[in-house]
């Protein structure tokens, strides 16, 4: 259920791509998630985020002007979603 239109991450592989491999996927996928709740541990790569300037009003000169934009791995989004509790 990734949004095609989603951003990559420093992982950057495109959400077009990982849905077109979802099937193949699926299966590693499913052992990351029954890992990390065994383990407790969010995987290393996953903690690396990429932080961008977004200008949100007025002059752009002016720091106070913009905000951050955090761009994750895909793939830890789709885990996040996977295992939060319904």
């Amino acid at each position: 259920s990734l949004d095609h239109s989603s951003s990559t991450g420093p992982d950057e592989l495109a959400t077009i791509f990982l849905r077109n491999i979802s099937s193949v996927l699926c299966f590693a996928f499913a052992r990351l998630a029954r890992r990390i709740m065994a383990c407790g541990k969010w995987p290393l790569l996953w903690k690396s985020h990429w932080i961008s300037p977004l200008h949100e009003k007025e002059n752009r000169s002016l720091p106070g002007n913009y905000r951050g934009l955090q761009l994750t791995n895909q793939l830890s989004k789709a885990m996040e979603r996977f295992l939060r509790p319904q």
